[in-house]
């Protein structure tokens, strides 16, 4: 059954959005430069492109329904898929090859797809190679180990590790920055 005809323009013109980012920004080795097109082109809705950073080869799915938060840093090689709508906080640091999912396929009575909102509020840090599945929320300050799959919601403050995550600790809950460029300050993070 063919999509209507607007359906299929909004979905259309989201592809060449996601296909740009991919291609071309998120490629580009100037910092500087990368950010002030993300926030031109993206559709992404930062707080502050000034103190946010997201390096190169981030592939981010449906841009128009992300949320940056001020003083985040997404490392190389992230997925983001924010097709449900994804929310990422203040202070967030996400590692190198990390997914943050907010959709799924089902395969009752055929191929659907499926979409939850995802949270991750302000503080966050997410380890490398780890993955927030669909409809989680990661609580204020909480660690994700490297590696660990978050199926449940984490609770502030709280370290979780594992596949399934489970709760492995707790960290005192403190105030920081973690990103804000400096002027005049190299920023050519790679």
């Amino acid at each position: 059954m063919p999509l209507p005809e607007s359906d299929a323009t909004l979905i259309n013109a989201n592809l060449r959005k996601e296909w740009v980012l991919g291609s071309f920004i998120n490629r580009i080795p100037f910092t500087k430069r990368r950010m002030a097109l993300y926030a031109k082109l993206s559709g992404i809705t930062f707080e502050s492109t000034e103190d946010t950073l997201i390096l190169r080869g981030v592939e981010i799915l449906d841009p128009d329904k992300l949320v940056i938060g001020r003083g985040t840093v997404i490392n190389r090689h992230v997925l983001l898929d924010a097709r449900g709508g994804l929310s990422i906080g203040r202070e967030v640091g996400i590692a190198e090859r990390s997914v943050v999912l907010t959709g799924a396929h089902g395969f009752e009575g055929g191929v659907t797809d499926h979409t939850w909102q995802t949270r991750i509020e302000d503080k966050v840090f997410i380890n490398l190679g780890a993955m927030v599945m669909p409809g989680v929320i990661v609580g204020e300050g909480a660690v994700i180990a490297a590696g660990a799959v978050v199926t449940k919601d984490v609770e502030p403050w709280t370290m979780v590790a594992g596949v399934p995550a489970k709760k492995i600790g707790d960290r005192t809950p403190s105030d920081y920055t973690l990103y804000r460029r400096a002027s005049g300050q190299r920023t050519d993070y790679r």
